[in-house]
């Protein structure tokens, strides 16, 4: 059994659910008691173990595994969800962080609306205020602020003297002060309903399930002394795209009270829980009616862009009327109000579309909002924005890559301009976006069972396929989850993609690359029975080489080859 109705809206509402993992008081203690006994080794050991922690206590598995938490997961994110290579070990400070959203992975990403990755928290015991609970801003996911010319990949809110820190130095009240000024650098005050600083006072072995551009924050420990407060930080991302799964039919919304109550036994419900009577705020329900629409997979039913009579359409397939149609407001609006404007366009007849192209080319504010209304508005849109894959402009050349991957049907014509786009480019932040667009849509042509274009994105992607000798590489790692999507279930990547898979999981300095390639190989292995041993997620990656090498030239004898 999956999630209730009122805990889907619930979570797209506020951002965040809190589940109880069911896994019995002996199993939080032992876990709380191995993070400690890391933390005794100096205030770096659990950085230093990093991404092994799940190797370095095994028992966390039991945590991933107990139903109520793949249920919650598998609720949002779908069946298949994948767990990410990346996962730590947090442990409150003295000190206050701010507002922030991660980065993907020490990466910039352009951020979803839509749950394609989530963030799954889990606290072995009992957090309360004293001991440094995370925060969350709740409600926040869907906005944001400007970043270029920032490079690293977290978005950090600011406070009115601009600071950009990941801490929030001074005395008690002026860190309250300049956590309130950020708060509302985001959303302003007369919007400050939608959202809610929110501490994560949960009992032991909660977790929380967490859509991944939520602001959040650690707080600091009110003493230096006592217990720790651990927290486990796993990620999550979706592969398969929304299948019309009748449990996500969305009709309730959130309360407005957040009362932090332990969930009920047997409920993953949070604090604030949805109950049907409810009514979203104008500014929200714009955005989560395209969210609900796309879990339901009416994106499956949309009507391709050739149903259009050209260029100049009379909007075939809108959800709705034109009504009056608006500019996207500027840098002087708040986002809620661009963010609403951009998803009401989306709704509405060529008229809106083309408003949404002209802030397209405005400033990153309302590029920014105007992508997210394009993603909403359906293959329609695709005449206007596959011209703006060879723009002047390296933002809007990215953002018409998002943009077009989320909306579109994939077909030979998009595929093509993306062949072009990826060839042509010259500016990595643009060929990164293009790269993860060309994720979205492997996992849409799979999903549509469009194996032709599934191919061609494999295609596109295989000179990415190539082993680092050190550090991490987008282009790797986004090139192997395009490889991944565009398989599906059955790992149908063909014959020099599983060959060049083979290698990275052998010879990669990159463990995010090597978890992809490791994922897509298991897929194949349950395809073809006998071709590959089984590789076991929880054994060091070296120690399998000799049996992978083995299994190599026996995989890619039975996989077709890729054609151009």
């Amino acid at each position: 059994m999956g999630l209730t109705e009122e805990d889907v809206e619930h979570f797209l509402r506020r951002g965040f659910l809190i589940v109880q993992s069911g896994v019995s008081a002996a199993v939080n203690e032992a876990i709380h008691d191995s993070a400690s006994e890391i933390c005794s080794q100096g205030p770096h050991a659990a950085a230093h173990i990093g991404d092994a922690i799940l190797d370095e206590i095994p028992m966390l598995h039991e945590v991933l595994d107990a139903p109520p938490v793949k249920q919650a997961v598998r609720s949002i994110l779908g069946e298949h969800a994948l767990l990410h290579g990346h996962r730590h070990l947090h442990i409150s400070s003295m000190r206050d962080q701010m507002w922030h959203k991660d980065s993907y992975w020490g990466f910039r990403r352009v951020r979803s609306h839509r749950p394609r990755w989530c963030m799954v928290l889990y606290y072995p015991q009992e957090t309360t205020i004293d001991i440094g609970p995370t925060h969350v801003l709740a409600g926040s996911q869907y906005w944001t602020l400007d970043t270029e010319g920032f490079n690293p990949g977290e978005d950090i809110l600011m406070p009115e003297d601009g600071s950009i820190s990941m801490f929030v130095n001074g005395s008690p009240e002026e860190r309250a002060e300049k956590l309130r000024q950020a708060e509302e650098s985001l959303v302003t005050s007369h919007y400050s309903h939608l959202v809610e600083p929110f501490p994560l006072t949960v009992p032991a072995g909660s977790c929380v399930l967490m859509h991944y551009d939520l602001f959040h924050r650690g707080s600091g420990r009110c003493s230096d002394g006592g217990r720790l407060r651990c927290l486990f930080k796993f990620q999550f991302l979706r592969t398969i795209e929304p299948q019309l799964p009748p449990s996500l039919t969305c009709k309730a919304s959130c309360s407005s009270s957040s009362t932090a109550s332990s969930p009920s036994e047997g409920s993953p419900r949070s604090p604030g829980a949805c109950v049907a009577e409810d009514v979203a705020p104008e500014e929200v329900e714009p955005i989560l009616q395209d969210i609900r629409a796309w879990l339901r997979g009416h994106w499956l039913a949309q009507p391709s862009h050739e149903a259009d009579s050209g260029v100049a359409d009379a909007g075939g397939g809108d959800m709705e009327g034109t009504g009056s149609i608006v500019e996207i407001p500027g840098p002087e609006a708040s986002e809620v109000e661009r963010i609403a404007a951009a998803y009401t366009l989306a709704r509405q007849q060529l008229a809106g579309r083309q408003a949404l192209v002209r802030a397209l080319l405005r400033g990153e504010a309302e590029a920014r909002a105007a992508c997210y209304g394009l993603c909403a508005a359906g293959p329609q849109a695709m005449p206007l924005l596959l011209p703006l894959l060879q723009h002047d402009s390296p933002r809007v050349r990215c953002l018409s890559a998002i943009a077009l991957s989320e909306s579109s049907r994939p077909c030979a014509g998009l595929m093509d301009a993306f062949a072009s786009a990826l060839q042509a480019e010259k500016v990595p932040a643009v060929e990164a976006g293009i790269m993860q667009a060309l994720v979205s849509v492997a996992s849409r042509a799979r999903a549509l069972e469009e194996s032709d274009v599934c191919k061609r994105c494999v295609a596109l992607v295989l000179p990415y396929l190539r082993p680092v000798r050190s550090g991490c590489t987008w282009r790797g790692e986004s090139a192997c989850l395009v490889v991944l999507m565009a398989g599906g279930l059955h790992g149908d990547v063909g014959h020099e993609a599983t060959v060049a898979l083979m290698s990275i999981w052998e010879k990669t300095s990159d463990p995010y690359m090597a978890s992809f390639a490791e994922e897509v190989l298991q897929r194949i292995h349950r395809s073809i029975p006998g071709v590959l041993e089984e590789i076991q997620g929880d054994q060091e990656r070296r120690s399998c080489e000799k049996k992978l090498r083995l299994g190599c030239d026996q995989i890619a004898a039975h996989v077709p080859l890729v054609s151009e």
